[in-house]
């Protein structure tokens, strides 16, 4: 399998919510952007996207150094990538973008989502690990 292009920047997107549709085995992403062309213009060469988020990280200190390490968890997952063109389904994508971030629902209007371009990442593969500090008696 060719390898993935490489959208340089330390973000592809301003932020990402999580979206797990129900009755389907589909994990979905939505994520925003301006209409900056780098980005667009590699998801139209390719559509396969690489997600990783990250959540917890902090450092678990030790007596010996070997024992040192770092708390976390983390989902990885390979996915295709489309710009959300319907209307109602861009204003839908950023709702649940902004419930994530904000933890209130939002009524988005067509003229709200006109200065964005919203993304839907549909995950093709997904691994998870974790590393929780553990807590002594």
């Amino acid at each position: 399998m060719p390898s993935m292009p490489f959208w340089r920047g330390a973000s592809v997107c301003g932020a990402a919510a999580l979206r797990v549709l129900q009755g389907k085995r589909t994990l979905r992403f939505y994520v925003h952007c301006t209409w900056e062309r780098h980005k667009l213009d590699c998801l139209k060469s390719d559509d396969r996207v690489f997600v990783e988020i990250d959540r917890g990280e902090s450092l678990i200190t030790a007596d010996n150094p070997c024992g040192y390490g770092a708390a976390y968890q983390s989902v990885l997952c390979r996915g295709v990538a489309a710009v959300v063109e319907n209307p109602a389904k861009k204003c839908r994508g950023l709702a649940i973008l902004v419930k994530t971030q904000t933890v209130r629902e939002y009524d988005i209007s067509e003229k709200m989502a006109d200065t964005v371009t919203v993304i839907r990442i549909d995950a093709v593969s997904c691994t998870a690990k974790s590393r929780i500090r553990r807590t002594e008696p």
